[in-house]
């Protein structure tokens, strides 16, 4: 058994036993239950691919598929980087940390290396992110810069990374530097969250007001990400209504509101 699956089996079984308990005060019981449910499947694997997530949502099926093409080649890094950065995406939709967790146990080979397989380092930048190393994440992005200098991932997480270094002036001019890589949308909202961490939500106001989120302007995880950066700033205009509204939209895409500058575009 993988420590990847062996953790995700934990996390179910914690869950479970946390729910059984208060229907039947018994933790054998629970596990008894548990355990039935998951060896009683077709495999083992499946069972925590096809039955944790909806088989009806494409990004879930695609984490799915990843987690098989994993589990058949757990040292290749290509297939683990697409794995990691499906967990990623899934953690900022859900707000569910847990799959930090498990992104962090499939780059396990790689974490220690001082060169590892290009392919790791945006995923690995992003670990570094969420554990508040943002040193570490800045000279792994800044390798990747000079391999994909048009990419608009890696310029946009190192403007969000001197954002949260207060270093405002290297984080506007990243945010300026975007628009001729990617939306202009996507500039505007980089350039909305900076003046929003300097204090200066007015300015950021325009910016975010004049953001066409409607469905199908932009993927699902950008659509959140903007959708956030909307709410904070209604939250510190006061506005009750609008950020009401906000909520409500990050409702029906099945995210929740949380403040957060880590971001990945698709």
């Amino acid at each position: 058994m993988s420590p990847l699956i062996f953790y995700q089996v934990c996390i179910r079984l914690f869950r479970r036993v946390k729910t059984w308990r208060l229907k039947s005060g018994s933790y054998t019981f629970s596990i008894a239950i548990f355990i039935f449910s998951v060896f009683s499947q077709d495999g083992f694997s499946q069972s925590l691919g096809v039955d944790s997530f909806d088989v009806k949502n494409k990004a879930k099926r695609d984490i799915v598929t990843l987690q098989q093409a994993h589990a058949a080649q757990p040292n290749d890094a290509a297939v683990a980087s697409a794995l990691a950065l499906a967990y990623f995406q899934r953690a900022q939709q859900t707000g569910e940390l847990e799959y930090v967790s498990y992104a962090r146990l499939v780059l396990q080979p790689w974490l220690g290396m001082s060169t590892p397989p290009q392919t790791i380092l945006l995923p690995r930048a992003y670990l570094a992110i969420d554990a508040h190393d943002k040193i570490s994440a800045l000279a792994d992005l800044d390798k990747l810069q000079k391999a994909r200098p048009l990419d608009p991932q890696i310029q946009l997480s190192r403007a969000l990374i001197y954002q949260d270094l207060e270093q405002f002036p290297k984080a506007i001019g990243l945010c300026y530097e975007l628009s001729a890589k990617t939306a202009t949308e996507i500039a505007s909202a980089c350039l909305a969250s900076v003046f929003m961490a300097m204090g200066q939500s007015e300015r950021a106001k325009p910016l975010l007001q004049s953001l066409d989120v409607d469905e199908g302007s932009f993927s699902q995880s950008t659509t959140i990400w903007l959708l956030r950066l909307q709410t904070r700033m209604a939250i510190a205009q006061k506005e009750k209504f609008a950020e009401e509204f906000y909520r409500s939209k990050l409702r029906t895409l099945g995210a929740v509101y949380e403040e957060t500058d880590s971001f990945l575009i698709d």
